[in-house]
């Protein structure tokens, strides 16, 4: 995990795996944070998740790690966002693991 993943642990709901998942708000505040420390977002996926199962949407995610990996897509990741349903929730995958 790197950092900004370990202070959003609390607002994530962990899935088995380990996945975090985060609400559209908690997901935005995630990614300006990621901003702040110049981690890099390399993709965020989209979820239906209720009591029993949580169900992926390929509609709702995207893929940046295609493309140039120096570019800032902070921002573009955020008004991705900002144009899905706050009832989803969200996987944002980062650079910069730490051991």
């Amino acid at each position: 995990m790197n950092k900004i993943e370990l202070q959003f642990l609390n607002r994530a709901m962990v899935r088995p795996g380990g996945m975090m998942v985060f609400s559209k708000s908690d997901a935005i505040e995630f990614i300006d944070a990621c901003k702040n420390e110049e981690i890099q977002i390399l993709g965020i996926d989209g979820f239906y998740v209720d009591e029993d199962l949580i169900q992926p949407s390929m509609k709702h995610s995207i893929d940046y790690s295609i493309d140039d990996i120096n570019e800032n897509k902070h921002d573009e990741a955020i008004n991705f966002l900002l144009d899905q349903d706050a009832a989803m929730y969200f996987e944002i995958v980062t650079a910069g693991k730490i051991q």
